[in-house]
């Protein structure tokens, strides 16, 4: 749909009227024109530096004569130019529909049939663009317009039309984040650059982001020039294609007629293309594009190197070759195997962490019947959270950040198969030894299925739509953490403590199974340098948690100091590792949002408690009638969780984050004077107020952490998110001493100064995806070689 002209727009150009805005660009503004005949065309008037130069004029059109010349297999074709007047424009084939950024933004990431529909579409117009001698330049996903009758490609030709010596423009002529690495040095182009746009082209119809990130040029340019990309989310063949075309060498990238071939079934890349006629071959991949079946294809060998022919200024024999480096090294293996299914795996992964975090409160309830029924000692009942809790912290962030490296689908499943195998004997145990051992199993069972899990979520909904699945991940997480305990009140009242472990084995074992069909394996690289953040953090967290948990015994009791005093020590080390080490090992300013979490969690938290001791203590109602009554809590917490992630698809996870900080601070603040002076009736506002800000607050964490960790560090994202859950339950703690207003009005506070906090964090909506600033390691760091800054 065109925008209306604006004041100062023209009317019309040459014999063409303008009737609307269709967007502008760096080589000139679009419009919506009207042929003589009266059909509708795109009109796009150029800006142009050197009007008086005849020289470059004549470039222009000799340029724009061949792109007319392009037969019209998924291109929009040249119809018309003018190169003589004062405003030169050039006229082509209008495309009615979205371009496939837009088009990806809105509707998320192409998978399937449309996705293979796409390549075959834009190998089908790059091979004849290139057939007609002319190099696209800037191939991108904004160039690709996405018709009712297939993808069109657009702009071919006008850039090297625009960058010919002695150029009518002094703008540079490309988009970093899909430049070929000769591109990037100012080496001469030829078609092979193009088929490198190509390749990251398709990354980002089929993730969402940009194959080598958004963030600044610098790191985008260094990352084109020496990182490889990511191609495992792709099926084959298209895989082992992209892979070929983002070689860092031009000469072992295959030409656009090989990757059409092999994606239509026809031929091994590099075999047939200079023996075959062009014109059925374009046709072939046209026909395919509208197609109702796809041809069944083979994934392709490697492109043997091959040197495809270069249009323009040669280098002479003997002249220093380009001033990139070329790497030559394979990317990241190609994922094989299931495809996997998004839906099924969004509920594989809410589904595994729902049964964990329903366990932890399910047996935190029956606390003090497992200590009468297993003769358990004072000592011995505070070890089963202990050991639990510790086996958790210790494993939560090393576990994320090893999924990235060998696979978190494995880990993932390998997580509930621990789980699930520790779960079982626990339902039979005789002795608090054997007990406490499989709940130690439990512990780091649950931290590789909570840590791989999310990430997981992120690899099969990326863009707006992963933001959306991470809400429903919140909200399957809030639930149990929000009223978990009136499951497992009803076991012990009712039934026995034992059948909780038997229960929880059926959802474990559905997980799994769901995680098997519907999971894609995916894996990412990680900095050479980052196992010492992880060990740094792995260390850092569960002593402030366990040292947090036992404040209770007094500050200066061993069980308290000591780890409370490492992990001030180990803080302090990794922020002075992270601003010295280049490049840094330690995420500073994620492990800062990580911070913020933990403390708005802290209102939360303390308030839920304060409220279920004053229905109990207070107005006399059992352990079952407390969770009776705070079902609405609940409710509100998983409404709020999906809205944020709603939200935060459209603004940002910093907003929702701080709204969520805000509203559970709001909520202890007031929660007090509430209860005591009135009924419940008078406390549900409050109550369904606290839950709103715990769903929004876990939304908008999870979207900040892992919707916009970097490719490679999803896992490790995790690993942060399930550590700010730990460490707001440890500081909340500290409130739980006292039933009177005091602790209650500093947690308040503590959540509001969150909210502010979290208001300064650097976050962007995911249709903005690439290595995030949140992880950035310090400010004006040198890019590193993975996507950790």
């Amino acid at each position: 749909m065109a925008d209306p002209l604006r004041p100062g727009d023209p009317q019309s150009l040459g014999e063409y009227e303008l009737v609307g805005r269709l967007g502008e660009g760096g080589q000139g503004v679009v419009f919506l024109g009207r042929a003589p005949d009266g059909a509708h065309v795109a009109v796009k008037l150029l800006r142009v530096g050197q009007a008086g130069d005849e020289a470059a004029r004549r470039r222009f059109v000799r340029e724009l004569a061949t792109a007319e010349r392009v037969a019209g297999f998924c291109t929009a074709r040249v119809l018309d130019a003018d190169a003589e007047g004062d405003t030169p424009y050039i006229v082509s084939e209008y495309v009615d529909g979205p371009s496939l950024q837009d088009l990806v933004r809105d509707q998320g990431p192409r998978t399937g049939d449309d996705l293979m529909r796409l390549a075959i579409a834009t190998a089908t117009a790059l091979a004849a663009i290139h057939e007609a001698k002319i190099v696209h330049r800037d191939f991108k996903p904004p160039n690709v317009l996405m018709s009712a009758d297939g993808p069109r490609v657009i702009d071919f030709g006008i850039a090297r039309a625009l960058d010919a010596p002695g150029t009518l423009t002094s703008q540079v002529v490309g988009t970093p984040a899909y430049m070929a690495p000769e591109q990037v040095a100012g080496a001469p182009l030829g078609p092979a650059a193009d088929m490198f746009a190509w390749g990251t082209t398709i990354l980002f119809a089929a993730t969402g982001r940009s194959a080598f990130g958004s963030d600044s040029i610098p790191a985008v340019l260094h990352r084109v020039l020496h990182v490889d990309a990511d191609v495992s989310m792709l099926p084959q063949p298209l895989a082992a294609l992209v892979n070929a075309c983002l070689n860092k060498d031009p000469a072992r990238r295959p030409a656009a007629t090989d990757v059409l071939l092999s994606l239509l079934g026809r031929v091994v890349p590099g075999q047939a293309a200079a023996t075959t006629e062009m014109s059925p071959i374009l046709a072939a991949g046209a026909s395919a594009v509208t197609a109702e079946h796809l041809p069944s294809v083979q994934p392709p060998l490697p492109p043997p190197p091959v040197q495809p022919p270069v249009w323009g200024p040669t280098v002479p024999s003997g002249a220093p070759g380009p001033a990139f480096a070329p790497w030559a090294a394979p990317a990241a293996s190609p994922r094989r195997g299931m495809p996997g299914v998004p839906a099924v795996a969004l509920l594989a992964v809410a589904l595994a962490a729902f049964t964990v975090m329903l366990g932890q409160a399910m047996v935190s309830v029956a606390y003090p019947t497992l200590a009468r029924d297993l003769h358990l000692n004072l000592h011995n009942l505070n070890s089963i959270g202990d050991f639990y809790r510790f086996a958790l912290a210790v494993a939560v962030v090393p576990a994320g950040r090893i999924a990235d490296a060998v696979g978190r689908k494995k880990v993932f499943v390998a997580g509930l198969a621990a789980y699930a195998v520790a779960t079982l004997p626990m339902a039979f145990a005789s002795g608090s030894g054997m007990f406490l051992a499989f709940r130690l199993i439990q512990g780091l069972a649950a931290g590789l299925v909570l840590g791989a899990g999310v990430a997981l979520i992120r690899d099969m909904f990326p863009g707006r739509q992963g933001v959306f699945a991470l809400g429903v991940w919140a909200a399957a997480v809030v639930v149990p953490m929000a009223d978990g305990g009136i499951v497992g009140g009803l076991f012990v009242e009712y039934l026995s403590w034992r059948l909780i472990f038997l229960v929880l084995l059926v959802p474990l074992l559905i997980a799994g199974g769901l995680g098997l069909v519907g999971v894609r394996e995916s894996q990412g690289r990680g900095p050479a340098n980052g196992a010492l953040g992880v060990v740094l953090l792995s260390l850092a967290v569960p002593l402030l948690t366990y040292g947090l948990a036992h404040q209770n015994a007094g500050w200066f009791q061993v069980k308290t100091i000591v780890p409370l005093s490492l992990a001030v020590v180990i803080a302090v080390v990794g922020v002075i590792v992270a601003f010295v080490v280049r490049p840094s090992p330690l995420p500073l300013r994620a492990s800062g949002g990580t911070a913020v979490f933990a403390l708005g969690l802290v209102p939360a938290f303390a308030a839920v408690t304060w409220v279920s001791f004053r229905l109990q203590t207070g107005w006399g109602y059992s352990p079952v009638g407390t969770g009776v009554r705070l079902v609405p809590l609940a409710l509100t917490a998983l409404g709020c969780a999906l809205a944020g992630g709603a939200l935060a698809g459209r603004f940002g996870p910093r907003l929702v984050l701080a709204a969520g900080c805000a509203l559970s601070g709001v909520a202890a603040l007031v929660v007090y004077p509430v209860a005591t002076s009135g009924t419940f009736l008078v406390l549900l506002p409050v109550v369904a107020l606290l839950g709103a800000g715990l769903g929004a607050t876990v939304a908008g964490a999870a979207t900040a952490l892992v919707g916009e960790s970097p490719d490679g560090l999803a896992g490790l994202g995790g690993g942060l998110l399930q550590a700010g859950l730990l460490l707001g339950g440890a500081l909340a703690v500290l409130f739980l001493h006292s039933l009177s207003a005091t602790p209650l009005i500093v947690a308040g506070v503590i959540g509001i100064a969150a909210a502010g906090a979290a208001l300064l964090l650097r976050s962007r909506p995911p249709e903005q995806a690439g290595p995030p600033p949140a992880y950035a390691s310090a400010p004006m760091a040198p890019p590193a070689p993975a996507p950790w800054q």
